[in-house]
Order: structure tokens, then sequence, then C-alpha cells
């Protein structure tokens, strides 16, 4: 009996040695294969992470860029300045006058507003009865007017009420009966008793196309003989301007106004300049805001009769023997940055707003030329052939009043993307096309 169980027992043991040296065969190669994986990533991953100082430097190298360029543009060039334009006409208040009668002095009717342009036989205020109306005339009135009188200002006087649309009679320098009766018809109008004479209480003298640019009383209000009951000022849209840059007549104006802008034109210029400014008149295509005395605004002093050939002024290289020059760059000199542009002579005509004009052998609005950056060399790209471009442009037809080199360029914005602002240095510059 006891044999059997030690048998048994030995069996048992003998079968746990087994179990146990095929655990550890097989955890032997669990770990050989972690092993070689891992081996296997260090040879993968340490090159990669690990570089040599000859490669880093290979590597911080910036690659040669190819040029920025810029299309040559088609367009009308015009050189515009600063101007600053007052009123024509003087400005004037319409002033409280007493009355024969030496009544109270009150107001009982304002029957115009700021903005409104006046003309002969608008009313414009009533003060103690006694209606004031306009009267328009090259030299105020200075005295009363009764049938009988004759002088240079009744036939102004006749020449204001037919224009009017009144029936004064032959207009001569005599005050007659039907001159009363035209001026009797416009009081009329206004709902004034029958007057025996012209009464200057009864007149404001204005210049054609006045405005009333302020009203200084309110109805009700009692005032003094002397005492300003409006302020009015030209609407004709004429203004002075002094400038001493030369204009010529018909060149566009700008001006700027609370409302918007308002166009206009150079009309006569003052050829006799004092104290070296010459003065220019403006004439505006829309009237004037009554209540502005001055203006300022733009005004082209130059412009190309055409459209002309033009390139951004930093699109433009030269040396002091051999004149201006732009680089030209087509097919793969735009993208190639080995590749070196062509050098095509250019003749430069006027310069405006940082664009230049040019005329040149094989140039049209397909051609893109190399936009210069630092240095009179262009972006990226080889050198150029040549000393640095200066600021000096050779002898050849006027460039304007702007010097070439002194304006500031690149400012103005060309298709979707302005030319010149490519930073320069470690950072990537685009080409503009």
């Amino acid at each position: 009996m006891t044999a059997p169980t030690s048998d048994s027992a030995r069996s048992a043991k003998s079968g746990r040695a087994s179990l146990w040296q095929m655990f550890r065969s097989r955890r032997f190669l669990l770990v050989l294969v972690v092993l070689t994986v891992v081996s296997l990533i260090g040879v993968l991953i340490v090159p990669t992470v690990t570089t040599s100082p000859s490669q880093a430097e290979r590597e911080r190298q910036v690659p040669p860029l190819p040029p920025a360029t810029t299309p040559i543009v088609k367009q009308r060039l015009a050189q515009v300045e600063f101007v600053f334009c007052e009123r024509a006409g003087e400005a004037h208040d319409l002033v409280a006058s007493e009355l024969a009668d030496r009544r109270l002095l009150v107001i009982e009717e304002v029957a115009v507003a700021p903005g409104d342009t006046i003309a002969t036989g608008h009313h414009l205020v009533s003060m103690s009865g006694t209606p004031i109306v306009a009267v328009e005339t090259e030299i105020p009135f200075y005295r009363n007017l009764v049938v009988g009188d004759r002088g240079a200002d009744v036939q102004r006087l006749e020449t204001a009420l037919k224009e009017a649309g009144y029936h004064p009679g032959p207009v001569d320098e005599e005050f007659t009966v039907e001159t009363l009766g035209a001026w009797q018809a416009l009081l009329a109008r206004l709902g004034s008793t029958p007057a025996s004479q012209f009464d200057l209480a009864n007149v404001e003298s204005i210049s054609p196309d006045t405005a009333v640019s302020e009203v200084r009383v309110v109805v009700g209000q009692i005032v003094e003989p002397g005492m300003p009951l409006l302020a009015l000022s030209s609407a004709a849209g004429v203004l002075t301007c002094p400038m001493a840059t030369p204009v010529r007549p018909g060149s566009a104006v700008r001006l700027r106004a609370p409302d918007g802008e308002i166009a206009g034109v150079v009309g006569l210029v003052d050829e006799s300049p004092e104290g070296g400014l010459a003065t220019f008149t403006v004439e505006t295509e829309s009237p004037l805001p009554p209540e502005q005395t001055s203006f300022d605004g733009d005004v082209i002093t130059a412009e190309t009769d055409t459209e002309v050939l033009s390139v951004p002024v930093s699109a433009l290289f030269g040396d002091g023997s051999q004149g201006m020059f732009v680089l030209v760059a087509d097919g793969e000199a735009s993208t190639d940055a080995e590749a070196q542009p062509e050098r095509v002579e250019v003749t430069v005509g006027m310069i405006a707003n940082g664009w230049a004009e040019i005329t040149g052998d094989g140039l049209d609005e397909s051609t893109l030329v190399v936009v210069r950056s630092v240095g009179g060399h262009a972006v990226g790209g080889p050198p150029v052939d040549g000393p640095p471009v200066g600021d000096q442009i050779p002898d050849g037809p006027p460039v304007g009043d702007q010097p070439f080199g002194d304006q500031p360029f690149g400012d103005q914005p060309f298709g979707d993307q302005p030319v010149g602002d490519q930073p320069v240095g470690d950072q990537p510059i685009g080409t503009t096309s």
C-alpha cells in the first residue's frame, strides 16, 4: 500500500517540475521578444532624434527664395495735393434796423432756416409788422425810392423785380408808377399793406446764390437796432484756394464736407502769386453747405493724358551710368530662386502715389517685374548686377514734384495683396502676382 503512494507523489512532483520548466522557457521567450522590439525601436528612433552638428547647421540654412514680383499695371496716373479753400463771397449778417416810428422791435416770424438758398422776393423775417424780403443786387441799396427818383440803383431794383417775375415797366434808371406797382405786388404776396415807396426797412440786399447759414433770433424775441437776425453767406459753390504748386484750369478737385465729398473743378488761376502762393477758384458741381465757410480737400496738380504702363517705384532699379531699368521675371524666374531675371532698360515718366510711368522694349500688362526690397537689391534670388539703386533719377522727362526715393511706396494695394509688404529676413516671402 505504501509503494503506490510513493510512486504517485513522485509522478506529481515530476509533472510540476516539467510545468515550471515550460513556464520558464515561455517567459524567457517573451522577454526575448520584448528586448528585440525595444532594440528595433531604438534603431529606428535614435538616428532621427540625434542630429550631428553639421546636419543641424545644414537644416538651419534658409533655402534660396525666388524674388517677389508684381505685374505691370496699365492705369492713369495723377499727382494729388492737399488744398485749403474758403468761400469766394464774404458772409454778412441781416441786422435789425430802427423803424421810422421807433416802435418796439419784436420778431413776429422767421420764414427761413439754415441751409435755405434765397433770392429776390424771399421772405426772411417779420419784425413789428414789417416784413423783410431779399432783393438781389450787385451793389447794396442805400436809400428809399419814390416815384420820380432816378439812378443806377433804380435800374438794379427794376432788373431784380423783372427777373423775379414782376412787371416794373421799362428797365431804366427812372422809378415810375409801374416800378412802385411791382414792388407793392411783391409785398402783397407776403400779406403786407401797400407801400407808398421802396423802403429800406423792408429790404435786405443780397448777392446771387446767397444762403442762410444761421438763424440768430426766435419768434417773440425783443431785439435792439443793429442786432444780428440772420447770418448769410454765398451758396454759389465758388471758392478761392491758395497753393504753391501750379495747377491747371479744369483740374478735378474733391472737397470734404460733413455729408460727404463735393466734386468741383479749378476755374480761374491767378498767374501773379503773392508771397509765393498762387490763388485759384473752384467751381463745385453741387451747392456748398451754407453753414461751412472753409473746406479742405485734394486737387490734381498733374496727370497723364491716357492710361500708361506703370510699376510700383520699388520695382525700379538703376545706376549712375546706364539709367533706370526693371528686372523682368517671366516663366521660371518668378518661382526659381536660381533664375536670373532679365534686365530691361526703361524711361521713367510721371511718378504719383507710389507708382511710376515706364516705357521699355517688350513690356506690357502681362509682364512680371521684380520688386526691390533692401539696399537696392531684389527680394530673394541672386544679386543684381551693378551697384545698389540710389535715390537719383537720371536725366529724362519730368517725373513730377515727388522726389524718387523720398516718398513712401508699397502702401498702395495691388489686387488683393499690398505690394512691398512682405517681411524680409528669416520669414518666407511669397511671390506677388
